[in-house]
């Protein structure tokens, strides 16, 4: 089902400032190319004033200028910055290795995602050059509950977003926490909307080995682990376009464009994969190839798939048309009892988002209409 003509479906996919752009531009340049935008980019920024959106970035402008052995001033700046990235994931790895070992007996083994693969031996081998939050893994539904029990036994805890009881009803992870350096958000969905367990386990049994730090693990698939990052676009931050340039780069002869099309579709995905595959051809034209992007401009796109993660709701339209995106992504495949308590629990969630009182969600539609539910917006945009 297409979107209604005359509509636009989704806000524009956001331009990259110039300071972005060259920041992107001089990480994942061609190696004679490096230099010049690295200048380009200091020519825009004060180096000793980066935001957090630039330094999720530097570690790897900085390591691209060593391994080119390059004498350049934004080398001897951002060293600090690499070191600090290292730092905090080389924590992060530290803390979470007992669980990641746990999972490994567990199930077999480790499919680590989104950002842990990407610093990972099977992309950039390296802690420093991109920052973490947590770390991200995914396992079949019916272990969740057995990690989720041995993890709290040894000295973790859930961090709180939805009730617990509806946590297993309407999400796709659960996120834990071990003290103030170790964040493991342990999946059992790849997607909050476009939920497809069957095809999440057949993607767990094609995943490939690597290591993270010196830890075992396993990744998604090249053409996998390029639809995961596409599908997380965010209205905020840049990593997953060096993420998604990087994959193509370092993978593209294993990539399955026709395959990515295909699971796009089918997961509701296309509007996500559209904004990030438009800032990525901002930087690097022509590295998708064409007929994708053709195959993904022409798709028929059910009602549910347009952007929304992080976008600000200004009215009663948007907030009701979000929640029944929402409730349909995530109630995926259920029938109409499980539909029924998908509803009630984001329902519950909208309502405390909007700090409401048991009024109920349909009082933060007619009398707030979006008004205090942008907190709930900012976290479904989720982190990485």
């Amino acid at each position: 089902m297409r979107p209604r003509s005359g509509r636009s479906p989704d806000p524009r996919s956001p331009r990259l400032s110039p300071a972005q752009f060259a920041l992107i531009r001089a990480c994942v340049a061609d190696d004679r190319d490096v230099v010049a935008a690295a200048d380009e980019w200091l020519a825009s920024v004060d180096i000793d004033q980066l935001d957090e959106t630039a330094l999720e970035l530097t570690g790897f402008l900085y390591r691209r200028l060593v391994d080119l052995d390059v004498d350049h001033i934004a080398r001897a700046k951002l060293a600090w910055s690499y070191r600090r990235t290292w730092h905090r994931n080389q924590m992060l790895v530290f803390r979470a290795r007992p669980l990641l070992a746990r999972i490994g007996e567990v199930t077999g083994r480790t499919l680590v995602l989104k950002g842990g693969a990407m610093i990972s031996s099977a992309y950039h081998d390296d802690l420093g050059v991109r920052s973490l939050i947590d770390l991200d893994v995914l396992v079949d539904r019916n272990y969740v509950e057995p990690l989720v029990d041995w993890a709290l036994e040894h000295g973790w805890h859930i961090v709180k977003g939805f009730d617990p009881e509806d946590v297993y009803i309407v999400h796709h992870a659960i996120d834990l926490a071990y003290g103030n350096e170790g964040a493991v958000d342990l999946h059992w969905g790849l997607l909050v909307q476009g939920r497809n367990p069957s095809r999440d386990r057949e993607l767990l049994a094609k995943s490939r080995p690597a290591r993270l730090g010196d830890v075992p693990i396993h990744v998604l698939s090249p053409t996998a682990q390029l639809f995961h990052t596409a599908s997380h676009a965010k209205p905020v931050g840049i990593r997953h376009v060096v993420d998604a340039i990087s994959i193509i780069v370092h993978d593209g002869d294993e990539i399955d464009w026709s395959e990515l099309v295909d699971e796009v579709v089918e997961r509701r995905s296309i509007a996500y994969t559209v904004r990030t595959f438009d800032l990525v051809e901002q930087v690097r034209p022509g590295i998708i190839p064409a007929e994708a992007l053709g195959r993904l401009s022409r798709a028929s796109r059910h009602w549910s798939d347009y952007c929304f993660h992080g976008e600000e709701m200004f009215s009663r339209w948007e907030v009701v048309r979000r929640f029944a995106a929402e409730v349909a992504g995530r109630s995926r495949g259920a029938g109409p009892i499980e539909k029924a308590r998908v509803v009630r629990a984001m329902g519950r969630r909208y309502r405390h988002s909007a700090g409401l009182s048991s009024r109920g969600v349909w009082s933060a539609f007619l009398i707030r209409g979006g008004r205090g539910l942008n907190q709930h917006s900012q976290q479904a945009a989720g982190s990485d």
